[in-house]
């Protein structure tokens, strides 16, 4: 569904992805793993033309992204969760999740959309009214996952979605992904916490210095030891 063919992305005058082909396997949950700089924000950021590139390509099925920039990339079902969730903390929690929406014409389908968004999370039907800002750090990751879901992704990439989250609230966010999964989305997941991406990755996708250094099943790659010391710091 999502392949980026030789990529290649620059700040500046340093390189931060080098000649980086993936291609996600409809369906599955990959992570996407690697130390600090290595390049993961970057790559998510490439995907969904929020950074311009320098070389190479991206597809979504048939649809050529490079150089289209984000609108299109949502278009074509390519959601981004960010890093640090990035609510709009002074509108409402309801307000925040038809965001998502924003280029949806049918009230009808936004009010659907909606619905479906408060099944995932209950605890925001509740509290539709409130401003983003007012939440707990785990709840606005909730909205803005809910967010990304109210564009009727394909997709879904998330930007370590665990960070700064309590205990019971990273168990809430592995049932969503799962369950994501479950319904056939393709997720590309960034985690700093090897915990979660064992716990819901079928894939696993390991940067070094801005390129590919590794790409195996996820249980495995995420048991070896040798693995973890020398990509992760584990």
């Amino acid at each position: 569904m999502l392949k980026a063919d030789n990529i290649e992305v620059w700040r500046g005058q340093t390189q931060v992805l080098k000649d980086l082909s993936l291609e996600l396997t409809p369906g599955v949950i990959t992570a996407l793993l690697g130390g600090n700089g290595s390049g993961k924000s970057t790559t998510l950021y490439a995907l969904s033309g929020l950074v311009p590139l320098k070389a190479g390509r991206i597809w979504a099925g048939d649809v050529q992204l490079t150089g289209v920039g984000p609108r299109k990339a949502v278009a074509a079902g390519i959601a981004h969760v960010p890093q640090g969730r990035e609510v709009f903390p002074t509108m409402s929690v309801q307000d925040n999740l038809l965001a998502g929406a924003a280029t949806v014409t049918s009230r009808k389908l936004r009010t659907e959309r909606l619905e479906r968004v408060i099944a995932t999370y209950p605890l925001l039907g509740r509290k539709l009214k409130l401003a983003a800002g007012a939440l707990s750090g785990g709840e606005q990751q909730q909205v803005a996952i809910g967010r990304a879901l109210m564009t009727n992704p394909k997709v879904v990439m998330m930007d370590e979605p665990s960070a700064g989250l309590s205990p019971a609230m990273v168990d809430t966010l592995i049932d969503t992904i799962r369950r994501l999964g479950d319904e056939g989305l393709t997720v590309l997941l960034v985690e700093q916490n090897v915990g979660v991406a064992m716990h819901v990755a079928a894939e696993a996708i390991v940067l070094k210095a801005g390129a590919i250094a590794l790409h195996r099943p996820a249980g495995e790659l995420l048991r070896d030891k040798s693995v973890l010391a020398a990509y992760l710091g584990h």
